[in-house]
């Protein structure tokens, strides 16, 4: 099993020194955020020339040993702002044309594919018009991706169209070739039972850990309640191939202690601690610091 860690865990260090730092902590690869007015490398900066932003990234990974694991595209710091099922065309319009170069972009950082948000349910119309929308939208991106290689997938989450595994496995199952980016922090934080999200492992090419607890989407592995000797189980049962990527974060703006609090932890000692956690579980594994 492949270890990758999130460059967007640390945003207040220079890109290039988190790269060593995660070269340092022995990782495989990163996860490569590009995220509206938060993230190392942005939206603005991919739409300018994606294939040079693409190999620049690329050979500042792999010249550090690294590769990309994943290139998650968030538009904005909301969950509106160019969502895949935006109800005017013109912002679904721009959302597809911001999607075609961080395929460009991708492609030339060698990445295997892409995590989106699934999009939400729009007060203004039903959940299933908003539902819809968002199928037809994301099966034209997904055959975007296979045209060049690329595998595409959602992440479920709180707030979102597809906040439970019920509702995540009704979009996957109206859109052909969807996967899913499998973070069991948003469950977990909703106390939705740990039964019902480890079977979403089999419609996952990417898997985001971190550690939680009933209203607390963040915590210390001292206080986690996810079982994830049943996630290593659930995943060599489903023959999961793809990465381990390690996402904590640091994100200011919410009140200190609320459950939306993820400025709570040591970002790289809890990432080192679960890491090793979870290595020492996985079959034939050991201690990545050993």
């Amino acid at each position: 099993m492949r270890f990758a860690c999130a460059d967007y865990t640390f945003p207040l260090v220079p890109h290039e020194a988190v790269l060593d730092l995660l070269a340092a902590l022995n990782f495989d690869a990163l996860d490569l955020g590009v995220m509206g007015n938060r993230s190392h490398v942005r939206p603005e900066a991919v739409k300018t020339d994606p294939v040079r932003a693409g190999a620049a990234i690329r050979e500042a990974a792999n010249r550090r040993g690294l590769t990309i694991a994943d290139v998650f595209l968030i538009p904005g710091t909301d969950f509106e702002t160019l969502a895949v099922n935006h109800p005017e065309k013109g912002k679904r319009t721009e959302s597809r044309e911001l999607y075609a170069d961080v395929v460009e972009f991708a492609v030339a950082a060698g990445a295997p594919g892409i995590t989106l948000l699934p999009g939400i349910h729009w007060q203004v119309e039903t959940r299933e018009r908003s539902l819809s929308r968002a199928a037809d939208e994301l099966q034209l991106r997904v055959a975007a991706a296979t045209d060049v290689g690329l595998r595409l997938s959602v992440e479920p989450h709180v707030g979102s169209l597809i906040p439970t595994p019920r509702a995540a496995w009704e979009l996957i199952n109206r859109c052909e070739g969807l996967e899913l980016t499998l973070d069991p922090t948003h469950f977990i934080f909703a106390g939705i039972d740990q039964d019902e999200v480890r079977p979403l492992l089999k419609a996952s090419r990417h898997f985001h850990a971190r550690t939680a607890c009933v209203g607390s989407l963040q915590t210390t592995l001292a206080r986690n309640t996810i079982d994830f000797r049943a996630i290593c189980d659930a995943m060599s049962e489903a023959h999961y191939d793809g990465y381990i990527g390690l996402e904590y974060l640091w994100m200011p703006g919410a009140e200190p202690g609320s459950a939306y609090d993820l400025t709570n932890v040591d970002t790289i000692a809890e990432t080192v601690n679960l890491r090793d956690y979870l290595a020492l579980r996985l079959p034939g594994g050991k201690a990545t610091n050993e």
